[in-house]
């Protein structure tokens, strides 16, 4: 992709060259710096197609245009809006400056300046990303609980011309109905998103979280293992911990156990203590009641766990199992005790 982009600035190099050469360049730029979030820089290729390109057709204010960008993928928000103030009155690229101006907004959290700003790109002369306009607008309302609103702007979006994937706008609205409580309808808008290259990363998780509310085990398994081999997959330690979860549930304790041991190698992304506990749950229901204390025990010692009255009791069982009354006895002492601490206005439970 980088090499595509690096090649393309020579088409644009031709006598008679339009502003929209520009912006065909620039939004090539802006796709780059997407896709590398904040580990991009000014040196990408795209962008620099975009400098070189600019500076060769005496277009001071597209380079200034192209710092600012640069700046809002870097969280440099404020630098970004700094720049643009020299850009405030020109006529020249003005929907592209509105729309910096817009992510910068919406990286300091002023989400009714972004929607004004974005709305300010939409009415500009020669401004062709429609659609990636009204998706920020729908994700900025959707912040703002702001659903029904938001639900309209990203069906605007659909259909319009623009330089990201349409799949983007199907992710936000399988957000959304997601959260509407609508499973049945997000399941189709995270079904569409996950055909593109860009979005499967997110689809996919989202695919294997509404598969295993519904109690379909195999299409959970198989999108969260889809999930976890993505090259660009985060949190793959939630994700193994999820796959683990489906696992159980479909019976298959064996893989569950795998799958948890997995996420324990990514102690960030998990809560430990939880998973030494879920862990320990596959081993008793394997009748590895040695294993599992072993697991209860290290969810104990972990810092930061904050469910010890559910693993005291765990464990009084699996210590039951293998005819420790004794320690047995301890245990529900202890349980007992945690859960004082931990459910102080609620009647302890039922042994």
């Amino acid at each position: 992709m980088e090499a595509a982009e690096e090649s393309d600035l020579a088409r644009y190099e031709h006598p008679g060259t339009t502003d929209a050469d520009f912006r065909a360049l620039f939004w090539k730029a802006r796709l780059s710096h997407r896709r590398a979030g904040n580990k991009t820089s000014a040196a990408a290729p795209a962008h620099q197609d975009s400098l070189r390109f600019a500076r060769a057709h005496g277009l001071a204010d597209a380079e200034a245009l192209l710092s600012a960008l640069v700046k809002t993928y870097l969280d440099e928000n404020e630098a970004c809006l700094n720049l643009l103030v020299s850009l405030r009155d020109k006529t020249r690229f003005q929907g592209e400056i509105k729309f910096v101006e817009a992510l910068a907004r919406h990286g300091q959290g002023n989400h009714d300046q972004a929607i004004l700003c974005y709305h300010a790109a939409l009415a500009s002369p020669g401004f062709s990303a429609i659609r990636e306009a009204w998706r920020n607008i729908g994700i900025l309302q959707f912040e703002k609980d702001e659903c029904p609103e938001a639900l309209a702007s990203f069906h605007r979006a659909l259909g319009q011309p623009g330089h990201d994937d349409e799949a983007f706008v199907w992710l936000q609205l399988g957000y959304l109905h997601s959260n509407q409580g609508d499973p049945a309808t997000a399941l189709d808008c995270f079904q569409k998103a996950s055909d593109s290259a860009d979005c499967s990363v997110h689809a996919w998780p989202e695919l294997g979280q509404l598969y295993l509310a519904s109690g379909d085990y195999p299409s959970a398994i198989k999108a969260y293992q889809i999930a976890i081999d993505h090259p660009d997959a985060a949190g793959k330690g939630h994700l193994w911990a999820c796959l683990g979860a489906a696992q159980s549930a479909e019976g298959n304790f064996e893989a569950s156990i795998a799958a948890l041991k997995q996420a324990l190698r990514f102690p960030a992304d998990v809560d430990p203590g939880e998973t030494w506990h879920n862990l320990g749950r596959r081993y008793a229901d394997m009748s590895l009641h040695r294993d599992a204390i072993d697991c209860y025990r290290r969810a104990l010692n972990e810092p930061d766990y904050q469910h010890h009255a559910l693993t005291w009791m765990t464990l009084a069982e699996a210590y039951k199992a293998i005819g420790r009354e004794d320690l047995e006895e301890i245990c529900w002492r202890n349980c007992s005790s945690a859960y004082d601490l931990e459910y102080p206005d609620e009647l302890e439970p039922e042994t």
